[in-house]
């Protein structure tokens, strides 16, 4: 009986991609381009499915059934951002082993102590950097047993949802960030750089920081208030291997910011691509071990890189078929309504879909689908895709809605009831504060 109800979400999606297909007479080739899509998203969603194997569907279904041709589809798979996330996952790996994230965080937690609110503001502050440059998983992942000594409810939530707010403040702080760039630069003459997207995405974050403080501080009930401390939390020195690591660092943001202004200088991903093979092909050692052992890239998760070749095949598959434009046609019913009101729908429907599924997976099909539909909605391109794309990290409210909030959850400090009250809220001041941005901040295109 279970295994049979393991099938049970996969006839419904056809179930309702067959329907809706015949109802509107769409050709069944097209019908079923969009359930081979739904199903891959399904089997992305699926802990029990490994996530390569949804992600080679395009060669499975793309390919053997005409909608793309085999190199069309293997080109999606190698884009520059691919690189340029590649890297910075090396980079991530690097700062983690050689434990360069708890130096951080030992050594500048000291200086918020002396109260509750400045302690809050001292991890919220802290997990929104580190996130900002490796993955918010392993940043909630690497600060979860130091916020655990606190027993603190507010500091754990601080740590998650900063995590989840830091993703958004560079391109390699989230998957959904290269996913979104990508995407845009093969599409776009004037292309998104590293330094364009801090630029875009700094006032966006200064805010989100200031609505997480303030709605946490409030939060923060009498009994929690006596929690507010850490134990054995000392300042530690520097060793060579950790110094070595900030060196690399620094040479990957310097790399990564100079090589918008010189034409000379390698692109973003091909620097990335450099220092990456720099740090695995030359066996460094530093106090007689070495900077990155070859164990490390056993440890990377691959899959993410699949995932982004995967969405952008489809992607291309529903322009190349004409699926997209036959959806443009059913939406002129709602063009009238105002920017600022169909923004809103759009950046809560992302938040309220992310709660429940992948938020890469989310991205790698909504950022194309959206980019061809934003001209029968009457939206500014460049405005909807960002905003797609930062709504879907900022889902707070279930366990399941992203990786730091499974985390956070697993501390069993935090009750769901709590969790769903604090998300509605900040998922409604979230959605405000990013139809705003989008529209207001960043430039109309």
């Amino acid at each position: 009986m279970n295994s049979l109800l393991k099938f049970l979400p996969f006839v419904i999606i056809w179930s309702v991609v067959v329907s809706l297909g015949v109802y509107y007479q769409i050709p069944f080739k097209l019908i079923f381009l969009a359930g081979s899509l739904f199903t891959m998203i399904t089997m992305w969603a699926n802990e029990d499915i490994p996530q390569w194997i949804p992600s080679l569907i395009p060669f499975i279904i793309l390919v053997p059934f005409g909608y793309l041709s085999f190199f069309k589809v293997l080109t999606h798979y190698f884009s520059p951002v691919t690189f340029l996330f590649f890297g910075g996952m090396i980079l991530a790996k690097l700062i983690e082993h050689h434990h360069v994230h708890q130096w951080f965080f030992q050594n500048f937690i000291i200086y918020f102590e002396r109260s509750r609110f400045l302690l809050l503001l001292g991890v919220l502050a802290i997990s929104t950097i580190i996130s900002s440059f490796i993955s918010n998983t392993a940043t909630a992942l690497l600060m979860f047993p130091l916020i655990l000594q606190s027993s603190s409810p507010s500091l754990m939530l601080a740590m998650g949802y900063g995590a989840s707010l830091g993703g958004l403040a560079t391109i390699v702080g989230s998957p959904t960030n290269a996913i979104m760039v990508n995407f845009w630069n093969e599409k776009a003459i004037e292309q998104i750089h590293f330094i364009d997207w801090i630029r875009f995405t700094t006032p966006m974050v200064l805010a989100g920081f200031v609505i997480l403080f303030v709605v946490l501080a409030i939060s923060i009930n009498r009994e929690e208030r006596v929690k507010f401390h850490f134990k054995n939390i000392d300042v530690i020195s520097l060793q060579k291997k950790q110094i070595t690591t900030l060196i690399i660092f620094f040479l990957f943001i310097f790399g990564w910011i100079i090589s918008t202004n010189l034409s000379f200088f390698p692109n973003e991903a091909h620097w990335s691509l450099i220092m990456a093979s720099v740090i695995i092909l030359f066996p460094f050692k530093i106090e007689k071990e070495t900077l990155f052992p070859f164990k490390l890239l056993k440890e990377i998760n691959y899959n993410i890189l699949l995932l982004f070749g995967a969405g952008l095949a489809f992607a291309d598959a529903l322009q190349a078929s004409g699926l997209i434009q036959i959806l443009s046609q059913n939406l002129s019913s709602i063009a009238s309504l105002s920017l600022e009101i169909k923004l809103f729908a759009v950046v809560i429907l992302m938040i309220l879909f992310t709660e429940i599924s992948s938020n890469t997976a989310a991205v790698a099909i909504f950022i194309p689908l959206f980019s061809e539909l934003h001209g029968a909605l009457g939206l500014p391109l460049l405005n909807t895709l960002i905003a797609v794309t930062t709504a879907a990290s900022l889902s707070f409210m279930l366990p399941s809605a992203t990786p730091p909030n499974a985390i956070v959850f697993s501390s069993k400090l935090i009750k769901l009831q709590k969790m769903l009250r604090l998300g509605f809220i900040l998922n409604i001041l979230f959605a405000l504060s990013i139809t705003y941005w989008a529209l207001k901040l960043v430039p109309l295109r």
